[in-house]
């Protein structure tokens, strides 16, 4: 079983906080549970990148496959109940199916694993 853990996108202070960063803050002061929609809450996908580090909704990740190098985007899709990788263009479109694919221990850990190299937020660029 996987370990179910969040991490929170903070829209005004621009920067990423724990899920227990988060919940101190609710904790600290419950009315401020009214300002929840000014954060991005993101799921631990239960796995890890070839370098070890999680993989989490909403991270950039690039493999290179024999000198072409390829970008995505990890995304849940509420339909299909599974983390896809997505090609950056599709993800402006919103989800289509299109240059997608299952993101699991098969793909990610493989001699050709993804590996972050941001998230959407911190590092918009990398989907240019």
């Amino acid at each position: 079983m996987r370990e179910i853990k969040f991490r929170a996108w903070d829209k005004d202070l621009q920067n990423m906080k724990s899920a227990r960063e988060l919940k101190d803050l609710l904790i600290a002061d419950p009315i401020c549970a009214s300002v929840i929609d000014d954060f991005v809450l993101e799921q631990f996908t239960g796995l890890l990148d070839k370098n070890g580090k999680e993989v989490f909704e909403g991270d950039v990740v690039e493999r290179d496959l024999h000198g072409n190098r390829s970008i995505a985007v990890v995304v849940w899709v509420g339909d299909l109940a599974s983390f896809m990788w997505q090609t950056p263009e599709n993800c402006r479109e919103g989800f289509t199916g299109g240059n997608a694919d299952f993101f699991n221990t098969k793909t990610i850990k493989s001699n050709i694993g993804w590996k972050v190299i941001g998230n959407i937020h911190q590092h918009p660029e990398l989907l240019k």
